[in-house]
């Protein structure tokens, strides 16, 4: 079989390669939301800088699409000086808080070996970059394992990002409370699905269409920017871009019957908001809002995930990603398995690749010098 590889670099052809990423997206065992066409193409429209180029290797045969490397590569350091190559979907500023997870290289399952080998390969040749960053990587992803096949004329470094918390979901939901390892969690879920149920009579809602979705998302926000207030932060949804990007992205996942977004409520106030989505076989846990204040104590986190887990069930879903965490996260008491996540620092073997290893290492040297000074 014959393989072309090409570099799309702008703006319209990424939108003309809708239908055909998609088709490959749910195809590729590694594609997730986070690497489908929309997720990234609205991160590209909303956040991309007027410096940013356009950097998408893709594999044909023929006409047919068998893999991509969405990358883009941004100017960093003194007056733009450094080309960095990332996964469109990072990048953006701290404070924006977007968090694509999961980035990785999409192909055919037909066809892994050589798309792989063409990907990367393409990506050194064609590629005008001297450091690529790439953040938030499962440990078993296919960019990191033919990272490490690399020959040497590359430096990488790596270093822990977390862990993925992720639950394999049971074919029925009292087998997963009774199989939590907690009998303290056991105890809280079912002593907080009674009080809400019964002690509360809450409510359930679940949007019916585009207008009650704009309505939940703004609930979402009030009551994610009040729990942050009080901690002397903002949150996410006080920043303009943020938002617009998730009323996007929950549209959008609305329209595909993929949209996972609960609203919890008594006597018609507001006490929690999930946001998240389905794809794949896949119910994702992205953001909430909870009212920790609530008066009397109902637990409010614990009956909004345990009605989502219980619900992703019940439609046949195969696993609930709470996705990111620090090593002790509240995640971990539903019963997650955990899976390591990384991130890579690869240097190219050019000039300024050299300098910026020899640069940046010299800094995290001397950081480690500090720590250790002031920890006498």
């Amino acid at each position: 079989m014959e393989y072309s590889y090409q570099v799309v670099r702008s703006v319209d052809q990424f939108r003309n390669l809708k239908v055909d990423w998609e088709r490959l997206n749910a195809l590729c065992p590694k594609g997730c939301f986070f690497t489908s066409w929309y997720w990234m193409f609205e991160w590209w429209v909303i956040y991309s800088g007027k410096t940013d180029r356009l950097f998408l290797v893709c594999a044909f045969n023929g006409t047919e699409l068998l893999g991509i490397g969405p990358f883009y590569i941004k100017r960093v350091g003194p007056a733009g000086a450094f080309n960095e190559l990332r996964f469109i979907g990072s990048g953006e500023a701290d404070y924006k808080e977007v968090m694509t997870e999961y980035p990785d290289l999409l192909f055919h399952p037909d066809h892994e070996s050589k798309v792989l080998e063409g990907l990367m390969r393409s990506l050194f040749l064609e590629g005008d970059w001297d450091k690529l960053v790439l953040d938030n990587l499962l440990a078993t992803s296919a960019i990191r394992s033919q990272l490490r096949k690399s020959d040497g004329d590359i430096r990488v470094t790596e270093q822990n990002a977390g862990l993925r918390y992720r639950v394999n979901l049971p074919l029925d939901y009292a087998e997963y409370v009774n199989e939590l390892s907690s009998s303290n969690t056991r105890s809280k879920i079912k002593r907080s699905r009674k009080r809400f149920e019964k002690g509360f009579s809450g409510s359930v809602l679940m949007p019916k269409n585009l207008e009650s979705v704009d309505r939940i998302m703004s609930d979402l926000k009030a009551l994610h920017e009040t729990r942050w207030q009080s901690k002397g932060k903002g949150g996410a949804f006080v920043d303009g871009d943020f938002v617009r990007f998730h009323r996007a992205i929950a549209n959008h996942c609305f329209s595909m019957g993929g949209l996972v977004l609960v609203k919890l409520e008594v006597a018609e106030q507001v006490v929690a908001v999930f946001y998240g989505w389905r794809y794949k076989d896949t119910v994702s846990y992205y953001q909430s809002g909870i009212d920790t204040d609530f008066k009397p104590n109902l637990s409010p986190g614990y009956v909004m995930h345990s009605l989502v887990i219980e619900q992703s069930i019940e439609q046949g879903a195969e696993y609930y990603d709470l996705m990111s965490g620090g090593v002790d996260s509240y995640k971990s008491t539903y019963g997650c398995e955990k899976d390591p996540l990384m991130k890579a620092v690869l240097f190219n073997d050019g000039l300024k690749g050299h300098l910026l290893f020899l640069v940046e290492g010299a800094a995290v040297e001397a950081k480690k010098l500090v720590k250790k000074i002031m920890g006498r």
